[in-house]
């Protein structure tokens, strides 16, 4: 019953262990659900928006991260989600060594940003 999964999951965090831990065994659980979307609905901005995060998180396939979001921003997204969108790609492009891009980005994504007040 419920009990008994709280207890599973109570004995799962302290098997984890440190933080660290904790959150490459979210991202893995998030890369799989995430994988599982684009399958059923490759067409789905989101879905690869948030799963180029978790690359950039881990430091891992960045490139792949930057055509996933570049792809996302293409299909007109909402401007919260093109906020994000493009200070994730400012973010990508510094860790690729892409100085003007990460700032064209990041001024795009301030621009959006201030548009819509937050």
């Amino acid at each position: 019953g419920v009990r008994e999964r709280h207890c599973l999951l109570h004995k799962r965090r302290v098997f984890v262990g440190p933080k660290e831990l904790q959150r490459e065994a979210v991202d893995r659980f998030e890369e799989e659900y995430l994988r599982k979307a684009i399958e059923i609905n490759p067409d789905f901005p989101l879905s690869h928006l948030f799963l180029a995060r978790i690359y950039m998180h881990r430091g891992e396939q960045l490139e792949e991260a930057v055509q996933m979001a570049e792809w996302a921003i293409q299909q007109g997204i909402s401007d919260p989600d093109l906020a994000f969108g493009h200070f994730l790609l400012a973010d990508l492009y510094n860790r690729l060594g892409d100085a003007e891009r990460a700032r064209e980005n990041a001024r795009m994504g301030e621009q959006v940003r201030r548009r819509i007040g937050r």
